[in-house]
């Protein structure tokens, strides 16, 4: 119900600006706010000094896509495809971005790679010891980034298979062991794949970057996350950050937006820029 009522609520604030000459264009954010548009946007956009021919207004209308069927006009929707339907013939969508969900261990585990059923059983609790899954004898240690940050949402979907709920409704735990650790920066990630042999941590493409070889990323289904196989698809565990709006009347600001978007992806960590 409160989803309906800010989509309606923007809806009259388009019909009234509109009315009163004004230009606003609207960015409808369907991931539940996981991926920061509001800082994003606020912080990057002003130090870029990115000028858009428009005021610019972010609403997050949590995953309600039967809310937003029809695109009005002067708004984009901006996703991170983890919950969207098939779109109709009438939108158009344009990947800026992709964000990959990257799975490590110590460089002493002799593992190199793992199904994501096998990964879905271990984050789950349900394997225990890493000899049940072909290692060597030693309790599993989990560690990942915040279940509700956007890397964190995609690793419940892609990986433990959860359903995205309206709103965060169910438990993350019902998903994820309780014992995981949960860090908070690449500097931790790095300082706790160090720490124990029998570690497993999961995160994003900031991991890639790995200077000294100080931990070992496990392919994925036999597949290297490299930006190669994340680009094609290969690589199963990445989200796919786009931009959609009508096809037959797209906002003024579209292309400047897109560019903004792209630049900035190529400046954030966890996030692999595609240029159109």
């Amino acid at each position: 119900m409160f989803c309906r009522v800010v989509f309606f609520l923007l809806l009259f604030t388009m019909f009234f600006s509109a009315s009163a000459g004004e230009r606003v264009l609207t960015v409808i954010d369907t991931s539940d706010g996981s991926m920061g548009l509001q800082k994003f946007f606020g912080r990057v956009f002003e130090k870029n000094n990115t000028l858009l021919p428009q005021e610019l207004e972010i609403n997050t209308v949590t995953q309600y896509w039967d809310e937003i069927k029809n695109i009005p006009p002067e708004t984009v929707v901006i996703s991170d495809g983890l919950t969207m339907p098939e779109l109709p013939a009438v939108w158009e969508e344009k990947v800026y971005a992709c964000q990959p969900l990257v799975v490590a261990v110590h460089k002493d585990n002799p593992l190199d790679d793992l199904d994501i059923a096998v990964l879905k059983r271990i984050f789950s609790g349900r394997a225990g010891d890493w000899s049940r899954i072909g290692g060597r004898n030693g309790k599993i240690k989990l560690a990942g980034c915040d279940p509700k940050s956007g890397i964190g949402r995609a690793f419940r979907k892609l990986v433990m298979q959860q359903k995205l709920q309206k709103n965060e409704e169910v438990d993350i735990t019902d998903a994820i062991a309780p014992d995981m650790i949960v860090y908070n920066s690449l500097e931790a990630a790095s300082a706790l794949l160090q720490t124990s042999e029998n570690i497993i941590l999961f995160g994003g493409g900031g991991l890639l970057k790995n200077p000294g070889n100080k931990y070992k990323i496990l392919k994925i289904g036999n597949v290297f996350p490299s930006r190669e196989n994340i680009f094609t698809c290969k690589y199963k565990l990445s989200a796919s950050h786009r931009i959609i709006y009508c096809k037959d009347a797209p906002p003024a600001s579209v292309k400047t937006l897109l560019e903004f978007l792209y630049k900035s992806s190529a400046l954030t960590p966890d996030l692999l820029a595609v240029r159109q």
